[in-house]
């Protein structure tokens, strides 16, 4: 079986920063009524959700987390790294696997999501992943996640409900008091009005899975939001694909940046077929074009120049005008969408795999993620420089520029002629 995999985690963008005029006179704001600066603060305790083999069938998964030594921790008391179980409310949290040192890995087996919790000089810079590997004939792939930190608010432009392709959104909870939340679906026809999606209680140190392809049923692509009213939880998104008997592959889905007019879907490999998938959320018809930073700079590929995307709903594009090299896809719109990449691979052995690329945060500091290269798996990390803003406001060199609020269409930038494509 092959193991070839994508990975996203690794994938780096470098900052993108803008600068914005303001022409009106405002009067100063009193002394008093001014916002303090923000102060730095040490980070003294950390918790992250860690996907468990639960969502995803016949699989084994293990998660590893390790607090990296590079990252300084000193003045903090002496702390801890663990991976902790999450029982639910009618039981309590048991310590998998620990650590007291900074550079030592910890592993164990996941069964259900886990937590990696840390304190004192342990706390800062922890960073932990699940791969997991299918252990059957009716599923195939190896899908990977770096463990995220809980937060209130997920966006996924993943997901279908069509027969033989399983979505399973995942919330946890891993703190000691309930959470809730509400889960909102779109397909290619519009949002979903469906019961069990709204108020969801999440129970304390518990999970709780939301079928998406059952609330979807026979619509060819999904997106969801989770909203958290109460408390704070993680979310992933587990898909499984089968043709009939056939296991197509299998991965975890991270959530995507937030709605956004400006955003970048790095490490998108070279191989395979690639899928950009679109979610308008809003209330109003979205035009979207299409960059790809590559190798030899960045272009807009033939006929992604303006990409119409309907008000509440969800829109696929084929990559395939892009070329032949790993890349990261730069998507701008006249209103805010969410953007992800879908990757799908059929080695010469017959066995097939998926993986889903969410856009990302530009990184304007150190980043760390731990990758699994143990039998035969293979990794690539593929770094992107983004185009720069000079401090006036005026785009430079292949920035794209803002889209006048009246106009149809995205200014583009001309496709430049087809140059040698680089090994990536």
């Amino acid at each position: 079986m092959s193991r070839a995999r994508w990975l996203s985690t690794g994938a780096v963008l470098a900052a993108l920063v803008a600068a914005t005029a303001v022409g009106a006179a405002v009067e100063p704001v009193p002394e008093a009524q001014q916002r303090p600066e923000p102060v730095a603060e040490p980070v003294t305790g950390t918790v992250q959700v860690c996907p468990g083999a639960g969502e995803l069938a016949d699989v084994t998964a293990d998660v590893a987390g390790v607090a990296l030594s590079s990252v300084e921790a000193d003045g903090l008391a002496p702390g801890s790294l663990a991976l902790e179980t999450l029982p639910g409310a009618d039981d309590e949290p048991s310590e998998l696997a620990t650590a007291q040192a900074r550079g030592e890995t910890i592993t164990a087996e996941a069964s259900g999501p886990l937590a990696l919790r840390a304190d004192g000089d342990v706390a800062p810079g922890v960073v932990g992943e699940t791969v997991a590997q299918a252990g059957s004939t009716r599923t195939s792939g190896l899908a990977s996640a770096s463990c995220i930190e809980p937060g209130r608010d997920f966006w996924f432009a993943a997901g279908s409900g069509q027969v033989g392709q399983r979505a399973t959104l995942v919330v946890t909870n891993t703190a000691g008091a309930p959470a809730v939340v509400d889960v909102t679906v779109w397909t290619e026809d519009g949002p979903v009005a469906a019961a069990g999606t709204q108020e969801l209680g999440i129970p304390p140190t518990g999970s709780r899975e939301i079928s998406i392809d059952a609330v979807a049923s026979g619509s060819e692509r999904t997106g969801v939001h989770v909203a958290v009213s109460l408390g704070r939880v993680g979310a992933f998104l587990a898909l499984r694909e089968v043709d009939g008997a056939d296991p197509l592959g299998l991965t975890w889905v991270a959530p995507s940046e937030p709605p956004s007019t400006l955003a970048y879907v790095p490490g998108v490999p070279r191989f395979g077929e690639r899928v950009l998938r679109l979610l308008n959320p809003g209330e109003e018809d979205a035009i979207a074009s299409v960059r790809a930073v590559a190798g030899a700079g960045a272009f807009t590929p033939v006929g992604l120049e303006a990409i119409d995307v309907p008000a509440g709903q969800v829109v696929d594009v084929d990559l395939e005008p892009v070329g032949d090299e790993a890349l990261a896809v730069e998507v701008s719109s006249n209103r805010p969408v969410v953007s992800a990449v879908r990757l799908r691979q059929t080695p010469g052995s017959g066995l097939s795999d998926i993986a889903v690329v969410g856009s990302t945060p530009a990184l304007d500091t150190a980043s760390a993620s731990r990758i699994s290269v143990e039998d035969e798996r293979s990794s690539r990390i593929v770094i992107t420089a983004l185009p720069e803003q000079v401090p006036d406001g005026d785009p430079g060199p292949g920035t794209p520029s803002p889209t006048p609020e009246p106009g149809p269409t995205p200014e583009l930038s001309p496709t430049p002629e087809a140059s040698p494509t680089p090994e990536a």
